[in-house]
């Protein structure tokens, strides 16, 4: 299993065509994994570009961490792990938390960011539910995580099996508890708010889904980012589980125009 050494932690690492000139980098989002472009987007992407994917910290098969779930330290996990493939120059798109976390890369580093897809962005100030409680031991508190993340929690079930959602539920609900995850996203609100996003010089695609909640965050990124493009698929905010095929198609076809 390939991991890679960055800012401290070994990150489980996949990559694909790694001979292809150019370089495509995929962030999935806060409680997932690289799995959700592993299978069906990548795989598309890689028919033309070197397909680079990673776990999070805490997430997938890199390691737990206690802390370091705000974008600045996500930033610098990444940088770094890019770093070690020897990696320069990428295109870079992410998915909900990691579409906010490609905006902060091509702030933070814009002579490496060349293209840039942010899928479904959330707005970071609409927290409310990171400002409760959360009860591992409770199926409410779970589920409403699940509607907060995933749109519609009964829909999310009949995507990802009872099984595989109680396993879900239990990994992440420890991660909860036992990190400073929900803190940090909390300290994310005013991202929107630093006059940082209007500072992005990439090419942007915005990608939502047309049914997606987070539609009013397209609308501000597409006012603050001066060469951004809005794209809507068939979907909500769970476009790249629901509809992979065509964000696929959807990414191909900003990167080769």
């Amino acid at each position: 299993m390939p991991f890679v050494k960055a800012n401290g932690l070994d990150f489980h690492v996949q990559e694909m065509n790694k001979g292809a000139g150019e370089t495509v980098v995929l962030i999935h989002g806060m409680f997932a994994n690289l799995s959700m472009y592993y299978f069906r987007i990548a795989p598309k992407l890689a028919e033309r570009y070197h397909v680079v994917m990673y776990d999070y910290r805490s997430h997938g098969m890199s390691p737990k961490a206690s802390s370091g779930f705000d974008l600045i330290t996500l930033s610098e996990d990444l940088s770094g792990i890019l770093d070690a493939l020897e990696v320069k120059n990428y295109h870079l798109g992410g998915y909900s938390y990691g579409a906010l976390l490609a905006l902060k890369m091509a702030i933070r580093f814009p002579e490496r960011v060349k293209k840039l897809i942010a899928i479904d962005a959330p707005d970071p100030a609409k927290t409310d539910l990171l400002e409760q409680p959360f009860d591992s031991e409770s199926q409410d508190s779970f589920d409403t995580l699940i509607e907060y993340m995933h749109t519609d929690q009964q829909k999310t079930k009949s995507i990802f099996g009872k099984r595989r959602l109680e396993k879900y539920r239990k990994n992440y609900s420890q991660f909860i508890n036992d990190s400073t995850v929900k803190e940090d996203m909390y300290q994310q609100r005013d991202f929107f708010e630093k006059g940082e996003v209007d500072s992005i010089k990439s090419k942007t695609l915005l990608l939502y889904g047309s049914s997606s909640d987070c539609i009013h965050a397209c609308t501000r990124l597409n006012n603050m980012i001066t060469n951004s493009s809005v794209t809507f698929i068939d979907g909500d905010h769970r476009a790249p589980l629901v509809n992979p095929h065509e964000v696929a198609l959807s990414i191909e076809t900003f990167l080769l125009n």
